[in-house]
């Protein structure tokens, strides 16, 4: 058999890497903790071909998954992982590399997180290699770092590698808000790089280590309300911590637009009224990740109906 697939989800981080301890192996300046998104996902497909001299990217044509459009440095990130990976194992062959999202890509959807994971575990196939979700987890860490967390619904990742977190907590909705899908001119890891510049970096890991273990103590514990409202002001705080690192560092940039400030306002209001919403996070881009329970449907119904006409609103669990 010379052709082997895998698919991967994206995650959530709820807690936030933003700050590498090493760029060359992607270690983490401090911990995160993540919800695995199972709806989004990419899809991978390798293709021996016995006619090349070196391995190829291409975007993967099927029908129910969204043609890709890697630029040039992308493909090279994507192909160098793969020959890293390679030479662990000891595979000399060549293979066309193809790949598709079933969402957005390079907007703030962690389109990385699952592609670096699907890869990783079609490589594993195609070396006939068996190998623990907490060592692929390991290995998905060197193509891009967040993809560790991928292979696990929740995830702490504090080293080289993610482990799982046991939460007791019922099956959430998850909805993200594209105001924007156009390709974001700062990437993740030139803000990794960046954001060392901002005078809020220094203890930003301090911070992110705190907000992780008081997070951790709610998600390991069955659901309440008042731990909702908790985990709500935990997770709102910490992305809002590392925005303003991007727009705090010596070349301050900013992923937040208009519309995003709009739907951010609108969710405020809400909690400010009803001492209840959704948790509320961004990644690295200016669109907006929103986690309901499943008696929040009414919630749900509203935004949408004030929303859903002007954005994309994808829906994951």
């Amino acid at each position: 058999m010379d052709q082997f697939s895998a698919e991967a989800c994206a995650n959530i981080a709820l807690i936030k890497y933003m700050g590498k301890s090493s760029q060359v192996d992607n270690l983490p300046a401090n911990p995160s903790i993540s919800m695995r998104l199972d709806y989004l996902k990419t899809k991978v497909v390798l293709q021996k071909n016995s006619n090349s001299n070196i391995n190829n990217w291409k975007p993967l044509k099927e029908n129910e998954w969204q043609l890709l459009n890697l630029d040039e440095s992308a493909q090279r990130k994507f192909l160098s992982f793969f020959e890293v990976l390679q030479k662990k194992f000891g595979d000399e062959n060549k293979w066309d590399i193809y790949s598709a999202n079933n969402f957005p890509s390079d907007c703030g959807l962690a389109s990385s997180a699952s592609s670096f994971a699907a890869l990783t575990q079609a490589a594993l196939q195609a070396f006939q290699k068996t190998l623990s979700l907490e060592e692929m987890s390991k290995l998905s860490r060197l193509g891009s770092g967040s993809s560790c967390r991928s292979f696990f619904k929740w995830a702490l990742w504090n080293d080289d590698g993610a482990e799982e977190i046991i939460s007791p907590w019922p099956d959430l909705m998850h909805f993200a808000v594209v105001v924007s899908k156009a390709k974001k001119k700062i990437s993740s890891s030139q803000a990794h790089k960046m954001v060392t510049s901002s005078p809020q970096y220094e203890n930003r890991p301090d911070r992110a280590i705190e907000r992780a273990r008081y997070l951790t103590k709610i998600i390991t514990a069955p659901l309440s309300e008042q731990d909702w409202a908790r985990a709500y002001q935990i997770i709102y705080s910490e992305f809002e911590d590392m925005h303003t690192l991007f727009e705090t560092c010596k070349e301050a940039f900013s992923y937040k637009t208009k519309e995003t400030l709009e739907v951010l306002q609108y969710l405020k209001k809400q909690w400010m009224n009803l001492k209840d919403g959704p948790l509320v996070t961004m990644d690295a881009g200016p669109n907006i990740h929103l986690i309901y329970r499943k008696n929040q449907s009414m919630m749900v119904s509203d935004f949408q109906e004030k929303f859903g006409k002007k954005y994309q609103i994808i829906r994951s669990g």
